[in-house]
């Protein structure tokens, strides 16, 4: 079910700045009282550190891209946001806490996986993107608000690099603006370039591209692991 952000709540306001500070803290509480004893427990600290570094850096980059006018947007920018705002902190980190807790020392073992999931994180990404557009609002507990709110997305991307200049004007009238007919013009404008099967597309080929990683990788968790993470998001549509 979709909430209020914890800041418009009328008595919280302002004080969910302090919030958010306390529930950051908190990790460091939780991981000195649950692993300061451990060798790997400096490395731990250095994780979480280095995660939430990336993760406001990609939500900065998601920020200053989002409601530009000119639109002159690239894909290495936009796989760099969705490594940093996304993938590094929900694929990677997660996985490489388990490995020091496994015992994994290697540093060639950490980059091998950590490959392997910034790619799986990506596609995680680019599907977000696509269903905050044509997913199914009782399927995923949220109504999606890119369009709306001007969200450099895939979908945006992938629009611009097939448009033409006319179906490029339209969108930049209509991107961004909260009123029904806008969102309804881009949703329309999306269509007209055929996105569902060039998503549909993009998705099967991420599979083979992220599969293809997998196989060539010799060092670092067993291939089981990002199957885990890869079939459970293929086709998905929440």
């Amino acid at each position: 079910m979709s909430r209020l952000c914890w800041y418009k709540h009328d008595d919280v306001q302002m004080n969910a700045i302090n919030d958010a500070i306390m529930i950051e803290a908190s990790i460091y509480q939780i991981l000195n009282m649950e692993f300061s004893t451990y060798k790997f427990y400096a490395q731990l600290l250095e994780l979480f550190h280095e995660g939430t570094f990336i993760a406001t850096l990609g939500q900065k980059m998601n920020i200053k891209l989002s409601n530009t006018k000119e639109m002159n947007f690239t894909l290495d920018q936009y796989k760099a946001m969705a490594i940093n705002e996304t993938a590094w902190y929900s694929f990677y980190m997660p996985v490489a806490c388990a490995m020091h807790l496994a015992g994994y020392k290697d540093d060639s073992e950490f980059r091998q996986t950590k490959n392997v999931l910034l790619e799986i994180g990506q596609l995680f990404q680019v599907q977000d993107d696509y269903l905050d557009c044509y997913g199914d609002p009782t399927e995923r507990g949220t109504i999606g608000r890119d369009i709306e709110d001007g969200r450099f997305t895939w979908l945006l991307l992938t629009f611009l690099e097939h448009a033409t200049d006319a179906q490029k004007a339209a969108l930049k009238e209509a991107y961004g603006k909260k009123d029904p007919k806008s969102v309804e013009r881009v949703k329309q404008l999306y269509n007209d370039v055929s996105l569902p099967k060039i998503y549909a597309n993009y998705e099967e080929e991420a599979y083979k591209k992220i599969e293809t990683k997998i196989k060539e990788t010799t060092r670092g968790v067993p291939a089981e692991v990002y199957y885990m993470f890869l079939d459970s998001l293929f086709k998905r549509t929440s």
